[in-house]
């Protein structure tokens, strides 16, 4: 895959370089931090910039907040919403279908204090919330507010959040892969190339994975260095909507 020219070092011996031809920008995403810390250790020392979505109202939701920010690592609000599936469970801290806005609107606001300052949000679960326009509408308005960016996770293709960003005349930003659906090493770095080459087309690529995929940091610390060789770019959430903007 990758063009190697062979050059001559300064002793006069060959040598293999790669020689980087990608220029796309990645972004990895990794959500449901809170529950405990030692899932979240080695998503605090990854080798590139990532960012990690906190879940509100855990046991550990302030105590990971206050390690990634101490780490150094953007962090967002993971924020849980109903599900299209009414029997799945969002989690404490989410917004429900019955809900006023002014209640969607306090309860965001709560999460965002509890593990803030943050850069964004994104949603947990939320295939019910994010495909009704005036809901999905009310959290925009929270961040338009905030001056924080929405990752809409796209658990539905149903969603609204750009037509409601765009009501706004907001950017939002959206998932393009999910990584650890099936978690097994092989299907792992499928899901890699995937996004590579949505990075080749688009120019960027969000992908999201989960703390508690326990091979996820080992995998993209082994294949970093070879990304990075062929020319492929590390941001942040944060970095990436800035480039945008």
């Amino acid at each position: 895959k990758n063009p190697v020219q062979s050059t001559k070092s300064e002793s006069g011996k060959n040598e293999n370089i790669i020689k980087p031809t990608k220029n796309g920008k990645l972004v990895f995403v990794f959500d449901d931090a809170g529950h405990n810390m030692s899932q979240l250790k080695p998503f605090l020392s990854m080798p590139f910039p990532v960012t990690v979505a906190i879940l509100p109202k855990l046991a550990y939701s302030k105590d990971a907040a206050v390690a990634l920010r101490n780490a150094g690592v953007c962090s967002i609000l993971h924020q849980p919403m109903q599900a299209v599936n009414l029997s799945v469970d969002p989690g404490p801290g989410a917004i429900k279908p019955e809900m006023y806005s002014y209640e969607i609107e306090a309860i965001v606001k709560e999460n965002l204090a509890e593990v803030g300052p943050v850069i964004g949000l994104n949603n947990h679960e939320g295939s019910l919330i994010t495909a009704s326009q005036s809901d999905i509408g009310t959290v925009l308005d929270v961040c338009k507010e905030k001056g924080i960016v929405f990752l809409d996770s796209r658990t539905n293709s149903e969603s609204k959040a750009k037509q409601a960003a765009l009501e706004r005349g907001m950017t939002i930003l959206e998932r393009d892969i999910f990584l650890d659906n099936i978690q097994d090493k092989n299907e792992i770095l499928a899901m890699i190339d995937k996004g590579l080459e949505i990075a080749d087309k688009k120019g960027y690529v969000i992908m999201i994975g989960h703390v508690w995929c326990k091979d996820l940091a080992n995998i993209l610390s082994e294949v970093y260095p070879d990304l990075k060789a062929q020319g492929y770019t590390f941001l942040t959430l944060q970095e990436l909507f800035n480039e945008l903007n």
